[in-house]
């Protein structure tokens, strides 16, 4: 049997809390129409109008083809923000992993409008 070397993320939105969780090893090979399909479930649940999101990302690795499809998932949350939504990302990162770290600070640093918290473990 062969083992496939790609991952999906975890994705799971709590409408209870307010919360959507994206974590563990994005390296999917088609990542955009994975993506595509986690930023129409945020677009859905958007449209039910919660005041705040906290959105808790907890990578611990992607590839470049992720990257660029989490950025896209990010503009949605900024487009999400300027109607007035408030919305925090709360980016964690191990200790010594100061490419997730950076990774996480280009992001901020793109996305204006998107409150980011650093969160070391």
């Amino acid at each position: 049997m062969a083992v496939s070397n790609y991952h999906e993320p975890y994705f799971n939105i709590d409408r209870e809390n307010n919360r959507i969780d994206l974590s563990g090893r994005s390296t999917i090979e088609y990542a955009y129409n994975h993506y595509m399909g986690i930023i129409e479930k945020v677009k859905e649940y958007i449209k039910e109008k919660p005041e705040k999101v906290d959105i808790h990302v907890k990578l611990d690795y992607f590839n470049t083809t992720s990257s660029k499809c989490i950025l896209d998932l990010f503009k949605t949350f900024r487009e999400i923000s300027m109607l007035k939504h408030n919305i925090t990302i709360y980016w964690y990162y191990e200790e010594d992993d100061e490419d997730i770290k950076e990774a996480g600070m280009d992001y901020s640093e793109i996305l204006t409008y998107i409150k980011f918290e650093f969160v070391e473990f």
